[in-house]
This record gives structure tokens, sequence and C-alpha cells, in this order.
């Protein structure tokens, strides 16, 4: 797609995996849509239908709660947003099985190797629970981050749903940026955004907020692996098109599943694998920082504070679907048995820098007596 001359400026945003405290994101986008009325601003979201946690246990459900299509999309006013089961992953885990156990019967590899790095859970587990190490992995893949695999599908999927819809309609997004649900996207002055523009740095880069190179243990000096931060990066629709995503259910599952040392299956990290996967071509520059683009990642303490007409002493119950969560999730931020009300933090003022939160702990009642030493 040639990028047209003398025109508005047309800026794609790309939301994808689990609508985690969608509230923030909707927010700053509606923010950063007001502060560039110049800029003709289009939202693109694939998110799941569903919010999980890492769970311990093999038979507890890891699922928060459900996700309501239909809130997203008044909210998120997207020009393509899609809204799906994690169902739809299951040819997605098929087809990375099948390179598994590739891999193992060419190196030899054990199932006792395997099934700590794609369960989280050892083969004795499994048995006692009477599941597999596909149906664990599935799992496994289906909760939150527990492998990155459904982050890095979701991240492509969206991205698609971008450059189908510029190719369809033959639209060049002089600025695309990819971001997720749980991320506060700074609003960026308009001067700013022309002028990164006209500098034609984004038809060449993809600009991560941090970016460092490590050599491979088994490679020589010359050869690196990228490491970025990709909750958040940068490019234009002469870098992020369809010809990228050819295949990529295949590249991803390639650059994740290794064989290293003395044949040992390893997970490449995904901060490794999202700027390989990106950097297909020689002519793809990746780069850091982002500027004048910026984010917050929201953590776990301030997510509780990012939603509208929090008052003194509230539970919220984003992650909440009952009583009994309470207790089992240390990120629900509110008012328990055994403690007395607790002075809701100060919300910083818009565009103001957060500051870190600390955990509030339960009191811990003094000691009756000194121990003996």
């Amino acid at each position: 797609m040639i990028k047209p001359d003398n025109k508005k400026i047309n800026i794609a945003i790309c939301l994808s995996t689990e609508p985690r405290f969608w509230q923030t994101a909707a927010d700053s986008i509606s923010n950063f849509k007001n502060l560039n009325e110049q800029c003709q601003v289009d939202v693109f979201y694939h998110f799941w239908d569903d919010v999980t946690f890492k769970t311990s246990s093999l038979q507890k459900s890891s699922t928060i709660k459900g996700t309501d299509p239909a809130t997203l999309q008044h909210h998120f006013k997207p020009t393509v947003g899609v809204c799906e089961s994690k169902d739809t992953l299951d040819p997605h885990i098929d087809e990375a099985w099948e390179y598994i156990q590739l891999l193992k019967q060419k190196h030899n590899i054990s199932d006792g190797n395997t099934a700590g790095i794609l369960s989280r859970y050892t083969l004795e587990q499994l048995k006692a629970a009477n599941m597999s190490i596909k149906e664990a992995f599935s799992a496994s893949v289906k909760t939150t981050n527990n492998l990155p695999f459904s982050q890095i599908i979701s991240m492509c999927k969206s991205l698609i749903l971008m450059s189908d819809y510029a190719e369809k309609n033959n639209i060049y997004y002089d600025v695309v940026i990819r971001s997720r649900s749980d991320v506060y996207i700074k609003p960026t002055e308009f001067k700013s955004i022309q002028a990164i523009v006209q500098k034609d740095r984004l038809s060449r880069y993809i600009l991560f907020p941090d970016l460092s190179v490590k050599s491979p243990w088994d490679k020589s000096l010359g050869l690196y692996t990228p490491y970025a931060i990709f909750d958040f990066f940068v490019s234009s629709s002469n870098i992020i098109k369809k010809d990228i995503f050819k295949d990529y259910t295949k590249k991803i599952i390639e650059l994740m599943f290794l064989i290293k040392r003395s044949n040992k299956f390893l997970l490449r990290n995904p901060h490794n694998i999202v700027p390989l996967f990106l950097k297909q071509h020689r002519r793809i520059l990746i780069g850091a920082p982002c500027n004048p683009f910026g984010y917050s990642l929201v953590n776990s303490d301030q997510k509780m504070l990012f939603g509208h007409g929090i008052t003194r002493g509230e539970l919220l119950t984003e992650l909440q679907t009952n009583q009994s969560n309470i207790e089992s999730h240390d990120w629900v931020y509110g008012r328990k048995k055994h403690q007395a009300e607790v002075p809701m933090p100060t919300l910083p003022s818009p565009g103001a820098p957060m500051l870190p939160i600390l955990p509030i702990l339960p009191t811990v009642p003094p000691a009756t007596s000194s121990p003996t030493l």
C-alpha cells in the first residue's frame, strides 16, 4: 500500500488478549481521540470472551468472569471488533501439539521433561487429576498468560483485523498502535504526532518502549536476539500489513518451542518471540523508544483505582464474581472481615505520573512473648 500525500493523519489502535480492566483502555482512547480531532482514529480489537487467573489447582476453574461483547462494542466503538471464545484456539493448540511431538521424537524428549514446561504440573500431578499432558497444555494456554501462546495469537488477530480492513478500504495508517485493554494510552498532542509522521520514521520502524539485544548462548557474538517490551508498540501500515501474518501460527510455534542444551525442551521468552516474529524482512527495522507515544501498564494494585466514582472504602468488583472470591484473589481491594475500613488513596490528576501504590496487608497481632533464641 502506497502512502498518499497531503491527507488527514490516520491512526489505528489495535487491542488484544483478555479484556482485563478494559475501562482503562476505553477511557484513555476516548481522551486520545478528543485531543486529536484532526486525526482519523480507528479502533480494532480482538478479545477473548473471559478473564482468567493463574491457579495452582487442576480441578478449580480459572475463569473469574465472562465478558459482554455488547458492552465492549458500546464503549470502544470499534471499526472492527471481535470477542470470541478461547475454544477457537483449539486448531492453534493442535498445530502446536503436533510440532511438539515431532520435536520430542526427533530429540528423544521424555514426557516428564515436557509436562512441567507445557502445563506447570508434574506427570504425577496430572495422573492424580486423570488429565493428559495435552489436556493440561490446552487448559494452560487458555488461562491468562500462563503460557504466552494465546496472548500472542490474539495480538496477531487484532493486527490482522486492522490490515484486512486497511487493504479492503485502501486506507494507509500513518500510525499503528498495538496495545492492550489494561494499558492506559497517554495523551499525545497532535503536533507531536504530525512531527513523527512527517519524519516518516514509522514507515521504516517498529518502535517499542524498551528494546535490548542478547547474544544466543550457542551462537557467535555476531548474532543476537532482540528482547522487547511488547505491551505497547508503534509502527505504520507500511510495516504492519497482511503479508507478515501469512502462516503466523506456524511461525509463532517454531519460535516458541525449542530444544537446547543436551536435548532439553524449552520455551522461548515471549519478549524475544514478538520482535523476532515481526522482523521477518531486512527492510523492517526495530527500535526504541516509541516517543512521542507513551503508555502505563496498570499494575494489580493501581488497576483497582481506575474505575469511575470510587469512594472511600468501596469494594471494587471488576474481577469478583461472588463473595468467596475475595479471599482467593489478592488483587481485590476492599474490606475483609478482619480489617477496618481502609482510606482510599487519592487518585492522580489526568496526565500526572502514576505513583507506586503499596499493597494492603492484614495487620499481624503482636507476639504475646519473645521467642527463645
